[in-house]
């Protein structure tokens, strides 16, 4: 995948997880947990470019280490 196609499935995810939550109730239900691993997996095949310690395509935050 590209970089840019990255930051497309994981902006897709984030959406679809924003729907399935419900506004100040933590419930994680398999879907929103499945996503969530996918976003994981799109964070490690990302070749990263951090700004203001993020990755501008996958969201990763930059460590320090």
């Amino acid at each position: 995948m590209t970089q840019i196609e990255i930051r497309r499935a994981i902006d897709l995810n984030n959406q679809l997880i924003n729907t399935l939550l419900t506004p100040n109730q933590f419930t994680l239900n398999n879907e929103v947990a499945r996503l969530l691993r996918e976003n994981k997996n799109y964070q490690s095949q990302c070749q990263h470019h951090f700004v203001d310690g993020y990755c501008e395509f996958c969201d990763m935050e930059e460590s320090n280490g």
